[in-house]
């Protein structure tokens, strides 16, 4: 091989290797959120047998609340998962493309750079197609944090109102408002002296 050709064989070699390790970086940060998914998952299933067990007190609202959380929340894990195939795939494409310019290095084969551009450029489409699903993932998860963080403390707020005596006269006219009206807190007394 000339100084040329292996310059260039070179070049090719650490593109690979580059886009490996973006590969290996954006599928550490899927599998990570894939785990928050889960642990979420995990959470809604417990208090989901509690509420159907009867451990908590039982609330109509509440339950079907949790039962359409939970399959939301196993429809992200599966786009999530989707993502994580599709980018495990594109990592092997680009591992398989820096193993061709190896052999490249050892065996004087012209054949075997147009089949690494070949593994490089399919684990580079893989790579953006699992990035991809994972972004519009991550866009309606956010969506269902913000619902989910919004019912957790509007659930919060109804459980803890109904405990205090005082508040239970405040809370019978609020029993037939309707679910997209705002629930306000009570305020809390301060004795000052």
């Amino acid at each position: 091989m000339s100084v040329d050709q292996t310059s260039q064989l070179l070049q090719l070699i650490l593109n690979s290797v580059l886009m490996m390790a973006v590969c290996g970086l954006i599928l550490m940060g899927l599998l990570a959120h894939q785990g928050v998914i889960y642990q979420r998952l995990q959470w809604v299933n417990r208090e989901y047998r509690d509420q159907l067990v009867g451990t908590a007190r039982l609330q109509r609202d509440r339950f079907s609340a949790l039962k359409t959380h939970q399959l939301t929340l196993r429809q992200h894990y599966r786009q999530i998962q989707r993502s994580i195939f599709l980018t495990y795939g594109g990592l092997w494409l680009l591992a398989f493309s820096t193993l061709c310019l190896a052999l490249r290095t050892l065996w004087n084969v012209g054949g075997l750079i147009p089949i690494s551009l070949g593994f490089f450029m399919g684990g580079n489409g893989l790579l953006l197609l699992g990035f991809g699903v994972a972004l519009l993932e991550v866009r309606r998860s956010q969506g269902s944090v913000l619902a989910e963080l919004r019912d957790w403390v509007g659930w919060g707020s109804v459980e803890s109102m109904a405990g205090s005596p005082e508040t239970s006269d405040k809370m019978a006219p609020q029993r037939g408002r309707s679910r997209s009206q705002p629930q306000l807190l009570p305020a809390k007394r301060i004795n000052a002296g």
